[in-house]
């Protein structure tokens, strides 16, 4: 007996080691997959798999996971509750719970749930910390800086100092920092760590690929999504970023990525929502009505096939391409139930924005303004360009209150890369969008930021235009833009014709405006200046200067300048019946003193 221990000891240790060794490769096989986001084929190997180790919580964990990549909140949630039943106070499932808690925004309970997992690992478990990374990173609410503290007490802890970090830990540590404010260049960096650490990692290439992209590194970020495809040929995500970053530049490359995609998916019919997105995006280059229809046809037919996540973007790609195709009144409809499904809130700024435009088809004007807002309120970018882009195709469908929303927004962030002419640009939609007091104050300050002669001469003539429109109809210009026109006119060379129609503008304003404060000399000083660009405008100066000294009772006043009105415009009528008026007015006393001469030689 003693001799056969020792064999019998080895036998059942390699039996267990193989139990062991086929637990782990089905596991991680699944935990590859989801790294694919082949959620389905996760999924189903992992219930294969549980049902021989349904004893096993870690299986649970990674089970919840797929079912929430197959969007399918409810059942996750009994996967980690199940791990929880099987395994009680089982780390990773707790996690799980606490990855449920933050995608519905109860932050506070899903910290409590990921110190509790994080405690029960006793601080060994570099998966459980993943893990936790991976939860909070589902969200910027989340306490992000809180995980990676904890990651970082793990690392430092001396106990752990023989663990090598994983290309795995370093992506789960970046995923987190991406959500910190300025976390970037730290997520960058580990993106890069998690490559060193496995050249073959295409997740960690494709990670870091897409920080690039949004730092506009294009030719970079195109270089690492190759490197993700060139690391793992069969790494689905790759091309799908491909496609997203060709398909508004080239549609013949965006179309051999998608269908590369499509091939390694492993869910067939939700990944159908790609063409009808190329569809539109199809009709929107090739500027060919037709793609909208079959896009919309396209999202018809596999409405009733594909789940609820699919189905919402599917109504949005139908309600675009309705309003491509001019049906403004369908494209609301489709976003209004678009927006009844509670939408993945990443996309709300171009949401917004879509149902704003939608709203100005419709002749909603105020309301689509409310949504433009909305739009700015979610956007998180600083790319300047982009919101100029929107901003300059809002005043060109005369939105200029809409306009006035985005130049504003560019100010706020544009940190001293303001240009002129953004100062310039919010002034004028504010001046078109009837908001002169806000008009007032940013040509005001484009004045004071750029001392440079064109600038100034163009910010004062608008500061004065704004403050024009304050001056009531009813009683004409009061003056309140005398002083920036003035300005301007200190400013601008007056003979030069490409002026000529701002000058008239403010000669006749600074004319009418001194005439109604009774400064005829001021009044007739720009009068006569008005005269050699328009002289039926200084006519009509002069001749209610000449009204004025009628009613005065200041013959020669009155007489003088209607005949200056005369000599710019003979056909000046008031002018004409005043000097009438004084004629026959002469006449009148001539006959009254010829009458009273007769009489006194009659004796009368």
């Amino acid at each position: 007996m003693k001799m056969r221990l020792p064999l019998m000891f080895a036998t059942m240790l390699a039996l267990l080691t193989v139990g062991m060794a086929t637990r782990a490769q089905s596991v991680d096989e699944a935990i590859q997959n989801l790294k694919y986001q082949k959620f389905r084929t996760a999924k189903t190997e992992l219930q294969q798999y549980l049902a021989t180790h349904p004893k096993d919580d870690r299986a649970y964990y990674y089970l919840g996971l797929a079912d929430l990549g197959l969007d399918l909140v409810d059942s996750a949630r009994q996967d980690f509750q199940q791990g929880l039943q099987v395994a009680p106070g089982s780390p990773l499932n707790t996690v799980g719970m606490a990855r449920l808690d933050i995608l519905n925004g109860k932050y506070d309970e899903a910290k409590a749930k990921i110190q509790q997992a994080f405690d029960a690992s006793k601080g060994r478990d570099f998966e459980v910390m993943r893990a936790i990374l991976e939860a909070t990173a589902l969200s910027p609410k989340a306490d992000n800086q809180y995980a990676i503290s904890l990651f970082l007490q793990m690392k430092n802890d001396r106990k752990n100092r023989k663990y090598t970090l994983t290309a795995d830990d370093y992506v789960a540590l970046a995923d987190a920092q991406m959500q910190l404010p300025g976390g970037t260049g730290d997520a960058a960096t580990n993106y890069q760590n998690a490559f060193y650490a496995d050249p073959k990692d295409a997740q960690a290439y494709d990670k870091y690929a897409d920080v690039l992209l949004s730092a506009h590194a294009y030719d970079n970020a195109l270089e690492f999504f190759h490197k993700a495809i060139e690391a793992n040929p069969n790494y689905p995500p790759a091309y799908l970023h491909l496609y997203e970053y060709y398909r508004l530049r080239d549609l013949d490359s965006a179309e051999k990525y998608i269908n590369t995609y499509m091939q390694l998916a492993d869910d067939k019919v939700n990944a159908q929502v790609n063409l009808v997105d190329l569809l539109y995006t199809q009709g929107v280059l090739q500027h060919d009505s037709t793609k909208y229809q079959q896009a919309i046809d396209k999202a018809n037919e596999i409405m009733n096939q594909v789940n609820d996540v699919t189905q919402t973007r599917l109504y949005k790609l139908i309600a675009v391409s309705e309003l491509a195709l001019g049906h403004a009144d369908q494209a609301k409809k489709y976003m209004d139930t678009y927006f009844s499904r509670n939408p993945d809130p990443r996309y709300a700024k171009f949401d917004y924005q879509t149902y704003a435009q939608i709203l100005m088809k419709l002749n909603q004007d105020s309301l689509a303004n409310v949504y433009f807002a909305k739009a700015i309120e979610a956007d998180t970018t600083k790319d300047l360009n982009a919101l100029r882009s929107i901003a300059e195709e809002l005043r060109k469908q005369d939105n200029f209150r809409g306009a006035s929303l985005y130049y504003k927004k560019i100010l706020d962030i544009a940190d001293g890369q303001a240009s002129v002419a953004d100062y310039f640009w919010y002034g004028f939609s504010l001046i078109y969008g009837s908001e002169p007091d806000s008009a007032v104050a940013v040509f005001k300050e484009m004045a004071q930021k750029f001392p440079e002669k064109p600038n100034q001469r163009t910010a004062y003539f608008y500061w004065g235009q704004a403050l024009m429109l304050k001056d009531t109809a009813s009683t004409g210009p009061v003056g309140l833009a005398i002083q920036p026109l003035e300005k301007y006119l200190s400013l601008v060379d007056t003979i030069n014709a490409e002026n000529q129609n701002q000058v008239t503008r403010v000669y006749y304003y600074l004319a009418a405006s001194y005439l109604d404060q009774n400064n005829y000399d001021k009044a007739t000083s720009y009068a006569d200046k008005l005269a050699a660009y328009n002289p039926q405008m200084a006519s009509q100066i002069y001749s209610q200067i000449a009204v004025n000294y009628l009613h005065a009772k200041n013959r020669e006043g009155a007489t003088t300048y209607a005949q200056k009105a005369l000599k710019l415009n003979p056909n000046d009528s008031v002018s004409q019946q005043i000097l009438d008026y004084y004629k026959k007015l002469d006449e009148y006393n001539a006959r009254l003193k010829e009458y009273e001469k007769r009489k006194k030689e009659s004796g009368g």
